[in-house]
């Protein structure tokens, strides 16, 4: 792995597809309706890599629970799974193989590649779910602005296991 910086010309995003989409009300929300005061939120993310085509392939996971104005579930869900392809022109620069490889091709990725690619989807992800909670019961949902780092697990990434 060099010393090299992200290029942002060197970055691209060859698709975005929504995986999963839906909003659940419970059935005591739907006989009883109340306002969302606010909601609870939860991400996670994978990815996997084809470093010989150089792509990365980044899915964010993203959870919301309405809330009412004491923080209780008031029985309004959504889940949003969103699946991003971006061919890094440059990717060998932000991988180093390890020493003692568990298998034939385990290796690590630079966190600045990692949180670049975090930063751009969570970002998008934020106008899809703002777009699609709009006339809902979440009544738009603006997810906050996060450190992209958060969303990145810190793991060795084996190819042949995650391969896009």
């Amino acid at each position: 792995m060099t010393n090299s910086k992200v290029d942002p010309r060197l970055i691209h995003l060859n698709y975005i597809r929504i995986l999963k989409a839906y909003l659940n009300v419970s059935d005591d929300f739907l006989n009883d309706p109340k306002e969302i005061q606010g909601f609870n939120l939860g991400t996670k993310s994978e990815s996997g890599f084809n470093i010989d085509e150089k792509l990365l392939r980044f899915r964010i996971f993203i959870r919301l629970t309405g809330i009412d104005k004491d923080q209780n579930n008031i029985g309004v869900e959504g889940e949003y799974v969103i699946e991003y392809l971006y061919e890094i022109e440059n990717m060998e620069d932000f991988i180093s193989y390890s020493d003692k490889p568990k298998k034939k091709e385990e290796f690590n990725v630079a966190t600045d590649i990692g949180a670049t690619i975090a930063g751009i989807s969570y970002s998008t992800a934020r106008g899809i779910v703002l777009d699609r909670t709009l006339g809902t019961d979440f009544n738009g949902v603006l997810l906050p602005v996060i450190n992209p780092s958060e969303l990145l697990e810190v793991d060795t990434y084996t190819q042949e296991d995650k391969t896009p």
